[in-house]
């Protein structure tokens, strides 16, 4: 995973629509098809004619459909370690467990999201492009999933939290929670706006969480450098327990 995660941060902040997100995204996109696997994309429409790339892989054949993302683009402020390399680098490390050792009883896809961060005229509405069109376009297909897990900004040391869209259905921070005392691990409980790719997902009715680990200091910043590579190994194991609860 460190390893991955010194690729991604070569060219320096990756945010939506530049050369650095492109290249950020062909390394995901060769990481996967190194491995075998399938991997399908769909482009991202940005202001000012600019694009991003959403990339998903799928592995297994169960009944229940889980979508997992990360957002791998940036602001331009920060070469994004932990916001989100950390995240992306715990899917591509997912993503191997995965091609190895399905879940059974359960779908799982895997979606690096492009163009999360607040950018162009920084307005509210200027983010979360990736995971809106992917939204949209798995609603309009009738093809939403049975849960949505975000996995982003997980590389500090701080404790695990599992965030809520406010107001919205909390059955997925409880398997997350659950998950955790299931190997040790206490997950805290919380409620908060449009900060992540679930809010998307949450707001057309998929019982979604954020995976979090609150409190980087260098948080968008150009201190935002490095993560801790215990917690990444916790934070797999968090996410394996949750799908096997997922999959029974």
């Amino acid at each position: 995973m460190l390893e991955d995660l010194e690729v991604l941060l070569e060219n320096g902040p990756r945010e939506g629509g530049t050369d650095a997100e492109k290249s950020a995204a062909s390394y995901i996109r060769r990481t996967l098809a190194d491995l075998g696997l399938a991997v399908q994309s769909e482009q991202v429409p940005l202001p000012e004619d600019a694009t991003s790339e959403n990339l998903w892989v799928t592995f297994g054949d169960g009944p229940v459909q889980v979508l997992i993302g990360a957002h791998y683009d940036t602001v331009r402020t920060s070469p994004g370690a932990d916001d989100n390399g950390s995240g992306v680098i715990g899917l591509l490390e997912l993503a191997r467990r995965l091609d190895r050792d399905p879940i059974a009883g359960l779908t799982v896809t895997v979606v690096f999201f492009g163009a999360e961060e607040r950018t162009f005229g920084m307005t509210p509405e200027d983010h979360h492009y990736g995971s809106r069109l992917r939204g949209a376009t798995l609603e309009n297909a009738n093809q939403l999933p049975d849960w949505m897990i975000s996995l982003d900004m997980v590389g500090g040391t701080h404790p695990l939290t599992g965030v809520s869209l406010t107001g919205t259905d909390q059955s997925a921070v409880d398997v997350i929670v659950t998950a955790g005392e299931s190997i040790g691990l206490e997950v805290e409980r919380l409620e908060r706006g449009e900060i992540s790719d679930h809010a998307t997902f949450a707001k057309l009715g998929v019982p979604s969480v954020f995976v979090w680990r609150p409190g980087n200091p260098g948080y968008h910043t150009e201190e935002d450098a490095a993560v801790d590579g215990a917690t990444l190994v916790e934070n797999l194991k968090l996410i394996e327990a949750a799908l096997k609860i997922l999959g029974e």
